[in-house]
């Protein structure tokens, strides 16, 4: 007896075309319970978080920048000073990416709180993540609507 032989006279198995036909209801099932509830209340509290990670970063930054002028007025140390330049560049530059992360992730987290699968939580946030980006891009006033 091979391997096929004992495949197919094992009941409840399914092969590879039950499993392939299977996979597109799954993948209607997931679309279908890919919504947010209150969706503009979730995406305005996420467009907060993004607003108070630019603005931490920002504070951030200009405490970086303030900490290496004052060692360089009074010529403390120049590798402290370069060192809290290099940060506030760093966290300058960085600043718009981690924003989106935490958008992103708020997203996420209110999808999974409001009883959405995990992948399917992921999708509704990256396509919200998605649409605040190409209003960003595009230099829209109101990015913010998404």
């Amino acid at each position: 007896m091979t391997n096929e032989d004992a495949m197919t006279t094992l009941p409840n198995v399914q092969t590879r075309g039950d499993l392939t036909l299977a996979r597109p209801e799954r993948a209607v099932k997931s679309e279908k319970a890919a919504t947010l509830a209150n969706a503009e209340l979730v995406v305005a509290r996420a467009q907060g978080v993004y607003s108070q990670t630019i603005q931490q970063s920002r504070l951030l930054s200009a405490v970086c920048f303030f900490a290496a002028t004052g060692l360089a007025v009074w010529n403390i140390s120049t590798t402290f000073m370069i060192v809290f330049l290099a940060l506030a560049v760093l966290v300058s530059v960085t600043s718009r990416i981690l924003a989106l992360r935490a958008f992103r992730q708020e997203i996420e987290r209110t999808g999974r709180a409001q009883g959405l699968a995990e992948d399917a939580a992921q999708s509704v946030a990256a396509a919200k993540t998605a649409a605040f980006r190409a209003r960003a891009a595009r230099g829209d006033a109101d990015a913010f609507d998404v």
